[in-house]
């Protein structure tokens, strides 16, 4: 399927605070509540229609919670369009710990007004981190914020229900609109060579490296951190 931007966004939070289940449920609604914990980094994209009438492809980079990994979810923190900060609502360290992450990704960003999203993840069960807590921690922060049930049915990302849509507004006003140099945002310019069509996407069995090393030749240009990619 054809689209008319690429955004990289990459997401982030403690080990548990259920990036690896969002990831899963805003790709393919499939609900996994006891998925395990993610090594290094996990991808995966998605084409959406957003409120201007544009396509956008995302590609989503879920970096592992882990200290031990830490340095290596760094590097996903670079060259990015916006970021998703998730927590558990019901464990309150993954709250708690929420301004780390904050300081970590604006520093490793030198401080850039990068778009981010707020994400509290409900699982339906007992509650440590309130709505409101979760509110007035974005408004302080200047975040978009949203709270979502990953155990129920209903999609997060459909064309009647964009979870992310305020973030990729966000992204659109900040850096299309302003026409800012970006080198995680991408327009498919229509004076380039159309691309070949896309082979069919391998079953879910297929590796996280090979599934990220496909994606990333199909766009090798796109995260070059020289020049505007904005044209």
């Amino acid at each position: 399927m054809s689209y008319d931007f690429l955004y990289k966004i990459v997401i982030m939070g403690d080990s548990n605070s259920g990036k690896t289940c969002f990831l899963n449920k805003y790709i393919s609604n499939i609900n996994l509540n006891n998925s395990l914990p993610t090594i290094g980094v996990d991808f995966n994209s998605k084409i959406v229609e957003v409120s201007n009438n544009k396509k956008v492809k995302i590609q989503l980079w879920d970096t592992s919670g882990n200290k031990n990994f830490r340095s290596i979810a760094r590097t996903y923190f670079m060259g990015v369009a916006g970021g998703i900060l998730i927590y558990n609502t019901a464990i309150r360290d993954t709250f708690g710990n929420l301004t780390a992450w904050l300081d970590d990704f604006n520093l490793t960003n030198n401080y850039k007004s990068i778009p981010i999203m707020l994400i509290g993840a409900n699982f339906g069960n007992h509650r440590e981190v309130s709505l409101d807590e979760g509110r007035d921690y974005a408004k302080i922060n200047n975040l978009f914020f949203s709270e979502i049930n990953l155990t129920d049915k209903q999609p997060i990302s459909s064309d009647e229900n964009e979870l992310l849509q305020p973030l990729l507004d966000g992204i659109w006003e900040r850096y299309i609109l302003q026409n800012k140099v970006c080198t995680g945002v991408k327009k498919m310019c229509c004076d380039k060579k159309p691309q070949k069509p896309q082979k069919p996407q391998k079953p879910p069995t297929e590796s996280i490296f090979k599934r990220a090393m496909n994606e990333l030749k199909l766009h090798k240009d796109d995260l070059k951190t020289d020049g505007c990619i904005i044209c």
